[in-house]
């Protein structure tokens, strides 16, 4: 006599679970906001909510794959427990919109070799093409400016827009999104405990796929790779749960959740207004995933290992679009923890500006490179005129060029701070112009940089960006002095 096969399969869709009947065909949406679900036996179990119930035998189910009836159980249970929208109710602490080229400059960071680029269509929801050639070691990164923040309390998640294959089936290359970073990148400074993060990882060449944690292990990066075929929730090969098929070529939104509570990280794809999640990721050895984070959101493509011979054989692309973080509750405004108020200023410093047109740096601030995670962000600048009938123009700069050997960055308060502040430097030309105004004869400038979202974090190598208080003088004489107070976040 032919052996019964499985033929009920259980799966999570929203506030729903979906009990359907393989051999009948019969699907019932069974709402998770009064379902109860019993164990009669070691064998069978009751599933009821206030329309339907359903007796179930464990030998008779296909999916979820368990080891035993306890195991199934907990499994409905976990999703029952689910917040049926993932974002429900969350507040977006990052946006990365990509709109126009200028939108996700402003967002991002790009670290690429000679031999890589990327192009930027102008028009409303282009995405960002980044291509490698086949000369040894391209590679191409780009990342956001902030590094996000690790929440002891609450669960974070990131939603990134990407397409990781080109279909050029090109060998040596591997392209990744989620959040994370590389030592491979990182300045010495910062590296002995960099190497973090919880990614997709897709070989184009072979056209496997992987869900990768990254910590690092006594100062070396070290990967746990789980290829597609092994995922702990879903293939996504049409034969999983979802009965969604993975195609890396096409534009997805990739997600990354990860729940200190809970102690897991879970990675998956957003489709059509449902969650997909593919594969848990637990505690490894000592290392948490949710708490190991502290990291950017991140694209990257790159010959598969940028040290090796192994140049690609073909050149190749993938694409980066929008990015959104997304947090329940916080304990500050942006996500972060022990936000800290700090302040510098030139003291009696004068700096004095005869010529008409003549640009003088006032101050700088940024972080200090080992603190290469945190973010310092502006709150008010003081700009002030002693000279009377002189008119200048204030421009608060990001990026500013100096002149090599000018800077003398010291610590604002080496015990607490992450700051370094400086007022030597004679020349600061170029950079981003964040905000700007006119100070007319004697008298005292305060202006309010709250709300204008003006911070200084670090490139992908690691290195601080700096924020520069330049005045060009407009008429007359200036004698001008400055400071700034900024908050200061882990």
């Amino acid at each position: 006599m032919a052996t019964q096969q499985p033929y009920i399969r259980f799966t999570n869709d929203r506030q729903f679970i979906k009990v359907r009947n393989t051999q009948t065909g019969v699907v019932v949406f069974m709402n998770k906001s009064s379902l109860l679900i019993q164990r009669d036996s070691s064998v069978s179990m009751l599933l009821k909510n206030d329309s339907y119930l359903g007796y179930y035998k464990y030998t008779d189910v296909e999916f979820p794959t368990t080891a035993n009836i306890d195991e199934l159980i907990d499994q409905l249970v976990i999703w029952v427990s689910e917040d049926p929208s993932t974002t429900s109710g969350a507040d977006a602490l990052l946006n990365i919109r990509n709109n126009y080229k200028a939108s996700g400059e402003l967002a991002l960071v790009e670290l690429a070799s000679a031999n890589a680029s990327s192009s930027h269509g102008e028009t409303s929801d282009a995405l960002t093409e980044m291509t490698v050639t086949t000369d040894p070691g391209t590679r191409i990164v780009r990342q956001s400016r902030e590094y996000l923040p690790t929440v002891f309390v609450e669960k974070m998640i990131v939603v990134a827009q990407a397409r990781l294959s080109d279909g050029s089936g090109s060998d040596f290359v591997t392209s990744r999104v989620g959040v994370f970073e590389d030592q491979f990148d990182v300045s010495a400074v910062a590296n002995t405990t960099s190497g973090r993060g919880l990614f997709f990882e897709h070989e184009m060449s072979s056209g496997s796929t992987w869900a990768v944690f990254r910590s690092n292990v006594g100062g070396v990066q070290t990967d746990v790779r789980v290829l597609s075929k092994d995922w702990s929730v879903d293939p996504l090969d049409g034969q999983g749960s979802s009965g969604y098929t993975f195609d890396p070529t096409v534009t997805h939104l990739y997600s990354v959740e990860y729940d200190p509570l809970t102690e897991r990280a879970r990675l998956g794809l957003l489709v059509g207004g449902s969650m997909r999640y593919c594969h848990e990721f637990g505690r490894v050895g000592d290392k948490v995933p949710a708490m190991t984070m502290h990291a950017p959101v991140r694209w990257e493509l790159t010959q598969t290992d940028p040290e090796s011979s192994d140049a690609p054989s073909a050149p190749a692309t993938m694409q980066q679009g929008r990015a959104t973080v997304f947090h329940p509750s916080t304990e500050s405004s942006d996500g972060r923890s022990n936000p800290s108020v700090r302040s510098a200023n030139v003291g009696a410093d004068k700096e004095v500006i005869n010529t008409v047109g003549e640009s003088r740096p006032i101050f700088s601030l940024r972080l200090k490179e080992e603190a290469n995670r945190a973010k310092l962000a502006a709150v008010k600048l003081t700009v002030v005129n002693t000279s009377a009938g002189g008119v200048g123009r204030w421009e608060l700069v990001e990026n500013a060029t100096f002149d090599a050997g000018d800077t003398e960055f010291e610590d604002v308060d080496a015990e607490v701070s992450f700051a370094q502040f400086s007022s030597a430097e004679t020349v600061a030309s170029a950079g981003r112009v964040a905000a700007s105004g006119f100070v007319m004869g004697t008298g005292v400038t305060l202006v309010d940089l709250e709300s204008k979202g003006i911070y200084v974090s670090s490139n992908v190598a690691g290195a601080p960006e700096t924020l520069t208080l330049r005045v060009t003088n407009v008429n007359g004489t200036l004698e001008i002095l400055g400071g700034i107070e900024w908050i200061e976040r882990e």
